[in-house]
């Protein structure tokens, strides 16, 4: 697999904290993880070790990245 289709987690966590400007950005990202995490297992698109893994090895492949920032745009975490 090329580069060219791997996004990485902290790539994503710099563009949210540009976007929201959060006091502990870090803790959102999290937060927003665990929750995209809960959903994909709710709707079993993918299973416990793929979420593991992936924050293990500090990126998704871009099918993947814009699913989590589909569900990041549609939450607000103050």
């Amino acid at each position: 697999m090329s580069n060219e289709t791997k996004v990485s987690l902290a790539g994503i966590c710099n563009v949210l904290q540009n976007a929201k400007k959060y006091e502990d950005p870090d803790r959102a990202f999290k937060v927003l993880w665990d929750g995209w995490r809960a959903q994909g297992l709710r709707h079993k698109t993918h299973s416990a070790p793929f979420y593991t893994k992936a924050w293990k090895r500090g990126w998704l492949f871009l099918k993947d990245a814009n699913d989590f920032l589909r569900y990041i745009g549609k939450i607000k975490v103050e």
